[in-house]
């Protein structure tokens, strides 16, 4: 008989403890804004392939950003100006770019690039280096397109 009385003493205090738990975890940083920025090529396969996975997701505090680079060579500038702050060289495209440590040459994973931009949004220390190399050579004339106006682009 005691050992019942114990049993069911322990399933009470079981139960007990599980309540105390149920309100949800908080982050410990605030979400804020991410661009994903995409330096491409119009006529571009793999580019037209990265635009449209990015048309197809939309993530909340992530936004995407689109440079055409062949055809306009103000867009081209910056992305060469952003090539040279992360002491790259290349002329691949589509050039992809999260914050200013995460790049890409070239289009195949983009869940991947997606996540990386999810977890940036609860980064305090994130940086847009885009928007920082616009700001610190003050660029004009560059043209950006949304995901939906590269689409229409692209088709």
């Amino acid at each position: 008989m005691s050992a019942i009385i114990i049993l069911v003493s322990i399933v009470l205090s079981l139960g007990r403890f599980a309540t105390t738990y149920t309100e949800p975890v908080k982050p410990t940083v605030e979400s804020h804004e991410v661009t994903i920025y995409i330096f491409r090529g119009n006529g571009c396969p793999h580019c037209t392939n990265a635009v449209k996975y990015f048309n197809s997701r939309h993530e909340e505090n992530v936004n995407v950003v689109t440079y055409e680079v062949w055809y306009n060579s103000n867009n081209e500038k910056l992305r060469s100006l952003v090539l040279n702050e992360l002491e790259l060289s290349t002329k691949g495209v589509p050039f992809i770019i999260v914050g200013d440590t995460y790049y890409f040459v070239g289009f195949s994973n983009g869940d991947e690039i997606m996540n990386i931009a999810i977890k940036e949004t609860q980064n305090k220390d994130y940086v847009d280096l885009v928007q920082k190399v616009i700001e610190k050579n003050n660029i004009e004339n560059i043209t950006a397109t949304s995901i939906e106006e590269a689409i229409n682009e692209e088709m």
